[in-house]
């Protein structure tokens, strides 16, 4: 991997957290090479080198405007230029020995008749000739292998093989070894997920990617996420946090139903037991009118009237809330022993119901009646 570097201050100090990813790149053992590009005498080379913290394989010297603009007038390129080739001859042999064993390379530039034959032609050039020296058929195997030797076949060969390696080795870094050696599994959703849905194992994949990209918190195993429901909605291909998932679905309240809180001054008792979910029977009692009207507390039971059966209403428990406005739910030590010990007090209650269900309640309270909350476990 070739990396070019302006060594423009503001433009490296501005890239300076990507260059410290590259640099992390290397660390690790992965093929990255920095160049600097438009190297000139306006900086200091000590006090560049110990900012980028890396010894570049080559400096490319910036070339004069004059030289580019004359050679492109000329339909050439810059290298083809004495002046540029002179300058740029060092750095580009720097970096071709990467590929090319400088023995068989030579010059990457010569200058015969003011033209400059590329690299290649020379390359070219070499086989040709191996060809040439086969097609007359010289069985003299011992002077045909010392022979090429010296006019570097064999290091052509070579060359050609670490260039195809090369080549080999960035297809499969580029393909899999990135994703095997750096990238880290977590798990994402293979379809939208919309709110109160509960996760299927089947919605969920393993995909790898970089470190770097992990939300906060990220779930990696599904075992962690199945059978859970989803607290917001989530996209496709979206990782999965613990800030997305809770254990129960949210109550979908229909258009009729609604979210009605339950005056406490409307209750006589009801059990500290009740937990969410749970299906709640409002058991009207009539009360002493006089007696309620001055405000006192009525503590025998021979002062009530109960109505029939038939009048209970019933509703289903939305949220239990303490005093402090916290959801009242069984602690850790009362998992194995559901509604032994509650995590506070139950202040408030709010149910899902309907108008005609809170007109008849507002029409008994209004009428001297108070409640007697009774329940059944619900789903919870």
């Amino acid at each position: 991997m070739f990396v070019v570097i302006d060594p423009f201050p503001t433009s490296c100090k501005i890239n300076n957290g990507k260059f410290l990813e590259l640099l992390k790149l290397k660390s690790q053992g992965c093929p990255v090479h920095f160049i600097i590009n438009k190297w000139n005498s306006g900086i200091e080379e000590k006090e560049f080198l110990n900012f980028i913290g890396a010894e570049p394989l080559a400096f490319i010297p910036a070339i004069d405007l004059d030289i580019l603009y004359k050679a492109n007038s000329q339909y050439k390129i810059s290298l083809c230029c004495p002046e540029a080739a002179k300058l740029l001859e060092g750095p580009l042999k720097r970096i071709c020995s990467l590929f090319i064993p400088e023995g068989f390379m030579g010059s990457i530039l010569k200058h015969k008749k003011k033209k400059f034959k590329p690299m290649l032609a020379n390359i070219f050039k070499k086989f040709l000739s191996l060809n040439l020296d086969i097609c007359r058929g010289d069985n003299l195997k011992g002077r045909f292998i010392r022979r090429r030797i010296k006019s570097g076949t064999v290091f052509s060969i070579i060359g050609i093989l670490l260039m195809l390696a090369t080549v080999a080795m960035i297809y499969f870094w580029e393909t899999s070894g990135r994703e095997k050696y750096l990238y880290k599994e977590v798990l994402v959703l293979n379809q939208n997920v919309e709110e109160n849905t509960q996760i299927a194992p089947e919605m969920l994949e393993i995909a790898k990617i970089n470190p770097d990209d992990f939300i906060e918190g990220a779930v990696v195993k599904k075992e962690a996420a199945a059978g859970k429901y989803s607290a917001q909605f989530i996209a496709k291909n979206s990782q999965v946090s613990p800030s997305y998932l809770k254990d129960s679905a949210e109550e979908v309240i229909k258009e009729d139903l609604y979210i009605f809180s339950i005056p406490p001054d409307w209750i006589i008792t009801f059990p500290n037991s009740l937990r969410r979910g749970d299906i709640i029977y409002f058991y009207p009692v009539k009360t002493d009118i006089e007696e309620a009207g001055q405000g006192k507390t009525i503590n025998n039971i021979d002062n009530l009237k109960k109505l029939e059966k038939s009048n209970l209403t019933q509703s289903e428990v939305a949220y239990l809330k303490d005093s402090g406005n916290r959801e009242v739910v069984d602690t850790d030590d009362s998992i194995s022993k559901p509604r032994y010990d509650g995590s506070a007090n139950i202040s408030n209650i709010e149910i899902i119901t309907n108008y005609e269900d809170v007109s008849q309640l507002q029409d008994l309270a209004d009428s001297g009646y108070k409640f007697i909350i009774l329940y059944k476990a619900g789903k919870g």
